[in-house]
């Protein structure tokens, strides 16, 4: 088996989405980012409103990479007692 040739490759990593490299750079831990996008994908599911608009029609998934690639959701340590779940949307200042 060989291994993909592009300059973006992220060992262990099958996913194809152009805002994975942004929130890699953010949250380099790949199982914490993981539970994160989880997490914002089910809260955008569940019917929260994005926090940015992206071109075409972009799964939730793009949608919470792209947030948490740009900073606009904070991840909060699970011993938080304040966290309802693994993330949290910032709020405007």
């Amino acid at each position: 088996m060989s291994l993909p040739t592009s300059k973006n490759y992220i060992p262990g990593v099958v996913l194809n989405s152009p805002y994975l490299e942004t929130a890699v750079k953010r949250v380099s831990n790949i199982p914490t980012l993981i539970n994160a996008v989880s997490q914002r994908v089910h809260q955008l599911n569940s019917g929260h409103r994005p926090l940015l608009r992206l071109e075409g029609e972009p799964s939730s998934m793009d949608i919470a990479l792209a947030e948490i690639g740009q900073g606009l959701v904070d991840l909060l340590a699970s011993g938080d007692s304040s966290a309802e779940g693994e993330t949290a949307e910032k709020a405007d200042s």
